[in-house]
């Protein structure tokens, strides 16, 4: 069922249902807009459905719900999209993970709020969830990134969120089975088109910061051959690791906070959009909002606080959860796992930041990078790597090239 095509009897029913306690007795009308601009989302189409009910009291209300759907049916990124199972993959995350994370909590008193949006209803090819908007939270600008108030809420909140995937899977009320590899990571051709050829075109614009940077350059450049292969090899996980439910695609445009009236200090967080959802090691979240979500200096500044604030709180949260203390990992643990996955942080600050918080419109292109060679720029809008990239993303350059990655 397509969001064009939702039925008013459909919303009528599961308005009835879901909003019980608030006797909904009929819908009168139904809009619909879209819920993100333009560079938020690439992977679904996301729309805000805002509805005209009368209670069973004969009051009239305004109500509102977030419907996903997956992208038009035309183009490699629909493609993509539906061969990798994402979008059934996220319908199941809210019928069977954040279910049971919601019984876990229950069962161990953890008055907190949960982290996820409430799902309404689903189709094979359409969700519904609460509209979070309704209840105060919004999203942040993408272009300024997170200051270093939503960035210590934001890793704690991911600690938690780990912490009750280990709860789980440690149980067996769920295993790694019950989700799927790391989408973006599964496949070489697909690696080597995003990273491979987006360091390509990042040593093309490299050519004009002048010849203190040839070196690295040539070192990207060589290095842009082989990243895809070494990414999908690190991309196999290992029990030896500290493993968890990744929430995988951990960025702004994916939280949505809650602020103090009075201070402006965001209080509460929900995750949304859990399409890459994969059991891997903590680590792979934590690098992945750390290098796309924050700017350049405030993430060298504040990296060794941030993993501090991460490892108290996944260590509380387990012990919250009678998980067995020398099981925990230490802080130290916490750093050497970061070390290990240096590579996937290279590729996410070097080009999947630039994508995402560059103040550019259509930074990425899927469609155009999976076509053939003969595309010059390889689906990247080139200004992504103009602008404030050199100053702000420069210095990570110069510091993966002094780790040996390239």
């Amino acid at each position: 069922m397509a969001c064009q095509d939702i039925q008013l009897e459909y919303l009528e029913a599961l308005f009835k249902r879901h909003q019980r306690d608030n006797g909904v007795y009929r819908v009168l009308w139904i809009k619909k807009a879209p819920a993100v601009p333009d560079g938020e989302n690439y992977l679904s189409t996301v729309s805000r459905i805002t509805i005209g009910v009368v209670l069973g009291s004969g009051k009239k209300r305004t109500l509102s719900v977030i419907v996903k759907t997956p992208l038009e049916k035309e183009g490699a990124t629909y493609q993509w999209s539906m061969e990798s199972g994402i979008f059934i993959g996220e319908i199941k995350i809210y019928t069977n993970l954040l279910h049971k994370m919601s019984e876990l909590m229950y069962e161990f008193d953890d008055k907190r709020e949960s982290l996820w949006p409430k799902l309404v209803g689903h189709e094979s090819k359409m969700i519904i969830f609460e509209d979070l908007k309704q209840f105060g939270f919004k999203v942040t600008d993408r272009t300024l990134c997170h200051d270093i108030e939503h960035s210590k809420l934001v890793v704690r909140s991911l600690a938690r969120f780990h912490a009750m995937s280990k709860i789980l899977l440690k149980r067996r009320f769920i295993s790694s089975g019950d989700v799927q590899r790391y989408a973006l990571l599964v496949n070489v051709d697909f690696v080597d088109k995003l990273f491979g050829n987006g360091l390509k075109i990042l040593t093309r614009e490299m050519k004009t910061w002048g010849d203190e940077w040839a070196d690295i350059r040539t070192r990207i450049l060589k290095f842009s051959d082989t990243v895809g292969e070494k990414l999908e090899a690190l991309n196999n996980s290992s029990e030896d690791n500290f493993n968890v439910i990744n929430h995988g695609d951990c960025w702004v445009c994916n939280l949505m906070f809650k602020y103090d009236p009075y201070e402006n200090i965001p209080i509460d967080l929900r995750f949304v959009d859990f399409q890459f959802v994969h059991y891997q090691s903590y680590g792979w979240d934590l690098t992945y909002y750390l290098y796309t979500s924050l700017l350049g200096d405030l993430r060298r500044k504040h990296y060794n606080d941030l993993l501090t604030a991460y490892h108290k709180s996944l260590s509380d949260t387990l012990l919250l959860y009678k998980y067995p203390e020398h099981e925990i990992p230490s802080l130290d643990d916490v750093h050497k796992e970061m070390e290990r996955l240096k590579l996937f942080a290279m590729g996410i600050c070097t080009l999947t930041h630039a994508i995402m918080t560059m103040p550019v419109k259509n930074a990425y292109n899927m469609n155009e990078a999976m076509k053939p060679d003969t595309n010059i720029n390889y689906g990247y809008n080139l200004e992504i790597f103009r602008g404030r990239y050199k100053d702000e993303i420069g210095p990570d350059l110069r510091r993966f090239a002094e780790m040996g990655i390239y």
